[in-house]
């Protein structure tokens, strides 16, 4: 299948994809967690695979797409390493646009994820952001909160790599989040109740 200058090959397994003659310029890998049959919980041959593909030197971004959308495997899935959840129900057209963020370096998880989480409990509360970060962590939180990768944020804000990894530990520890999807729920809810108050 061919779709705007990307070829798409199926492969029955992981070990089959790397053996292939695609592998080394392959520029992203869609897995497919579980069947209806399945528990919808990702199982140890899914986190296996996952696993597999991610230890493969220079990896590509990896979407997940399942017919399970529920909050616990979303979280666990983009904690794995993955750069996008996507579910079955989702339309072609929108599966193919969230397709080019991720190669574009973008990340994704179904809104009604992000609901989910946002109603989770042990995470602190939006308004408490502006005292738990300081100014420049709140920024990376900001951009964190936008999909962007390390990298980019980095350029944008004008920092080492390195010390964007730093401020997105720090994050993620201060705010107990488990994924970079619940610091962007965070900000975001930051970030209305701001402009509602204006």
């Amino acid at each position: 299948m061919t779709e705007a200058g990307h070829d798409f090959q199926a492969f029955e397994s992981v070990a089959a994809w790397e053996r292939s003659t695609v592998s080394a310029r392959t520029s992203l890998l869609i897995l497919w967690m579980s069947a209806p049959y399945m528990r919808p919980e990702p199982d140890n041959l899914f986190a296996g695979r996952l696993k597999q593909v991610l230890q493969v030197p220079a990896p590509p971004p990896v979407v997940v797409m399942s017919d399970h959308e529920g909050a616990d495997s979303v979280a666990q899935v983009m904690n794995s390493g993955a750069r996008a959840f996507l579910p079955t129900s989702m339309g072609v057209e929108l599966t193919a646009k969230i397709l080019a963020i991720v190669r574009a370096g973008g990340s994704f998880v179904p809104a009604s994820t992000l609901v989910a989480m946002a109603n989770g409990v042990g995470a602190p509360c939006a308004s408490e952001l502006m005292t738990l970060l300081s100014p420049r962590q709140l920024a990376v939180a900001r951009a964190m909160g936008k999909g962007l990768p390390n990298k980019v944020i980095a350029d944008e804000l004008a920092m080492s790599e390195s010390t964007v990894k730093v401020h997105v530990r720090t994050i993620m520890r201060k705010l107990k989040a488990r994924n970079r999807t619940e610091v962007a729920v965070l900000t975001r809810e930051l970030d209305a109740g701001i402009l509602r108050r204006r």
